[in-house]
């Protein structure tokens, strides 16, 4: 369980600082 979160907090991270960049980009 402790890993699932972890791997899904990176992946969820991972998005929303890509969607960030993407905004600041446009």
């Amino acid at each position: 369980v402790v890993v699932f979160l972890g791997s899904d907090m990176a992946s969820y991270i991972s998005g929303q600082t890509i969607n960030v960049c993407g905004a600041m980009q446009t």
